[in-house]
């Protein structure tokens, strides 16, 4: 399978996953990972089994999706894409989700949100309704319920029937029920529409029946609630949702019992068996965890402490993994000009401001491409990057991206010389290196403050 059909079956598998169109995804996803392509590329075969991973989320395929999760966090440590990290993250928190450990839930959620850089205060609703909804998973009601009322003061002007705003009542009814206030909860149940919440995905479908059914018991509404349970009971996956084996089978099993209909219970009984499967999959969450902190002590360990790019030999550890042999890849070297001077003039300390910001700047452009960002050594910085973007558009746009850079509150302005270079993976990193640093010295003999860059077959 050619490298571009790899390229072009991704972007079907995204176009399908934001019509919604899960099953098709699912089965697309399976068979391009089966292809020899795809194996070597790691970006390509992350992307793939996070697609696939969220797909099987939507769908309540817990188990499966816990399986995904186990072959994305080898991967994981070498993806440098911000936005597949944090979808990813979410994937984390959606698997923890499953097995109740809602304290690692919103653990993930947070550095999920942590890499959207985004304050408290500028929270989307959708945000908000993620963080409302883990809180009163982990028992804190009361948090939970702040977190909705403040949704719904900044979308007291949205009409009802967005179907972010029905999540919000649909989640407010759930905490009054927990709360015991058994009316409210009705009255806000019965004026959700029902079409927005259930066609979204299989667990929002389950979750509002099943929030059905546990009002129908708080009010002794017994024969209703066995009658819905009987209907739960033929829904997708239902048998994987600890809720559902929780409030529907026992339900079901004595509505069966009264008909001394043993055939059927012997089967559900079977069935919330094998369910349990779950407990062997949350081990080999617990395991994917325990592997999962040593990747990042092992990234924190060879993290510059100023500036927080890697350290020059970390880098060739991260590059080789990276990589695959004969992959196409882009390397720029590049320093600040005039660096001394800054020092001299201004201070150790605005010194050091310039070399944050330098970092910044570099992970604010590549935050959407598998960059590996390193301090090579002072004022000299390496990042090297898939070739996904044209070399002659991309090493020009980084270079105006760096060229607007301004420290000491606008008073000082950074300039950057810089020296890029395509290579293949077949040539020794050391060779890129040399190439890169060759541009980067006629740039500096020749007036700096711009960029030079070469394509090496």
């Amino acid at each position: 399978m050619p490298i571009h059909y790899v390229e072009q079956s991704l972007h079907k598998l995204q176009r399908l996953y934001h019509q919604k169109a899960y099953h098709e995804v699912i089965d697309e996803a399976k068979k391009l990972l089966k292809s020899p392509a795809i194996k070597q590329n790691r970006n390509q075969q992350f992307q793939c089994l996070l697609l696939l991973g969220e797909s099987y989320s939507f769908q309540a395929k817990f188990a499966e999706m816990v399986q995904i999760v186990a072959q994305l966090q080898p991967i994981f440590p070498w993806i440098k894409n911000v936005e597949q990290s944090r979808r990813y993250y979410m994937l984390m928190m959606h698997c923890w989700s499953f097995f109740k450990q809602h304290a690692k839930a919103i653990y993930y959620f947070e550095k999920a949100i942590s890499l959207q850089k985004s304050e408290l205060s500028s929270y989307t609703n959708q945000v908000y309704y993620t963080l409302a909804a883990l809180h009163m998973l982990n028992g804190q009601f009361e948090q939970s319920l702040k977190e909705v009322q403040i949704i719904q003061q900044r979308q007291n002007k949205q009409k009802r029937g967005y179907f972010l705003i029905e999540y919000v009542y649909f989640l407010e009814a759930r905490l009054r029920l927990e709360l015991g206030q058994i009316l409210e909860a009705r009255l806000l149940f019965n004026s959700l529409n029902k079409f927005v919440i259930t066609q979204h995905s299989q667990v929002m479908k389950n979750d509002y029946f099943l929030l059905q059914l546990r009002l129908y018991l708080a009010e002794n509404a017994h024969k209703k609630a066995m009658q819905l349970a009987l209907e739960m009971i033929t829904f997708e996956q239902t048998e994987n949702d600890p809720l559902i084996r929780e409030y529907v089978y026992p339900l079901v099993i004595e509505h069966y019992l009264q008909y001394e209909d043993y055939e059927k219970v012997v089967e559900l009984q079977r069935q919330v068996i094998q369910s349990y499967q779950h407990n062997n999959l949350l081990q080999q969450m617990n395991d994917m965890e325990i592997l999962q902190q040593k990747y990042e002590l092992r990234e924190q360990m060879n993290v510059d402490d100023l500036t927080g790019a890697y350290m020059r030999s970390f880098m060739i550890d991260v590059f080789q993994e990276m990589f695959a042999e004969n992959e196409w890849y882009q390397l720029y070297m590049f320093d600040l000009d005039d660096f001394k001077l800054i020092n001299d003039r201004y201070g150790h300390l605005v010194g050091d401001q310039a070399l944050i910001q330098t970092v910044e700047a570099a992970k604010q452009y590549f935050e959407k491409q598998s960059a590996i960002i390193t301090r090579f050594g002072g004022d000299e910085f390496i990042v090297i990057v898939k070739n996904d973007y044209a070399i002659e558009t991309n090493a020009q746009a980084f270079w105006e991206h760096m060229a607007k850079q301004t420290i000491n509150e606008g008073r000082i302005h950074l300039r950057y010389s810089i020296g890029a270079v395509l290579i293949a993976n077949r040539q020794p990193l050391d060779v890129a290196i040399e190439l890169a640093d060759q541009l980067l010295y006629t740039v500096k003999e020749t007036g700096k403050g711009y960029l030079q860059y070469k394509i090496i077959d």
